[in-house]
Parts: C-alpha cells; structure tokens; sequence
C-alpha cells in the first residue's frame, strides 16, 4: 500500500461520509416528529444491505435491480474504494472519478436536503412541545 493509496482511500471515504451525511439528517429530523425508533435508517440500511454489492456483487441481480442498486450512494462508495484498495487505481482513474462525482452530486443533493428535513423536525418539534420527550 502506498502513500497515494491512503490519500485515495481517504478522499473516498469523505466522499461517501459526505454523501450520507443527508440522509442522517433527514433520520433525526424524521426522529423528532415521530418520536419512534427510526424507519427512514432502517429502511436505507436495509436497501443498501440488498442492492448495493455490499454482500454480493451487482452482477448477480436482475438488470432493473441493478438499476436501482445505482440510486444509492454506498454502491458508488463501494465501487470507489475497491478500485483504490483492491486495484490500486488513482483518483484521476476513469471509474474512481465517476464514482467521486456521483458522491460529491448526492452530497450536493442529499446535504441541503437533510438540513431542511431537520430544521421542519426541530421547528415542528419545539412548536408541539415535545422536542425533550422520547
């Protein structure tokens, strides 16, 4: 491993941090009206668990489940840090650098997103009176 790998692999790793950065957001915003455990991490953990490539590879589902496999961000993740880790590509490799882009893209989405769904969850919750309750 050299030295340009481990800065790959970091890079790769605050894409991907970044880019589900969003969605826990949008957890604990979900979180504080409900006031119940938490459905929208389970249900991404879940489909990213099935359709991401994380257990097995892409390849083994249909075409339109790999379709969808490519929605979420951890399939790219994955693909990057494989690329780095297992096949020593840089960063500026054709496949890292697509799956860069499409990170930083749901970064750029999911991040303001997140925000505005956690800022609905906290305003609703203090109008209720029940942002201490659990």
């Amino acid at each position: 491993m050299t030295a340009a790998t481990v800065v790959s692999g970091l890079v790769v790793t605050l894409a991907a941090a970044l880019a589900m950065l969003g969605f826990g957001l949008m957890a604990a915003g979900v979180v504080m009206v409900t006031k119940q455990g938490d459905p929208v991490t389970f249900t991404i953990e879940t489909l990213n668990y099935l359709f991401t490539g994380l257990y097995y590879p892409l390849s083994v589902l249909p075409t339109w489940l790999q379709a969808v496999g490519k929605v979420f961000p951890l399939t790219h993740a994955l693909d990057a840090s494989r690329r780095v880790f297992l096949s020593g590509e840089s960063l500026a490799a054709p496949g890292v650098s697509h799956s860069l882009a499409v990170l930083v893209a749901f970064a750029a989405v999911s991040i303001p997103a997140g925000i505005a769904t956690f800022t609905w969850g906290f305003h609703r919750a203090r109008k209720t009176g029940t942002l201490t309750f659990f």
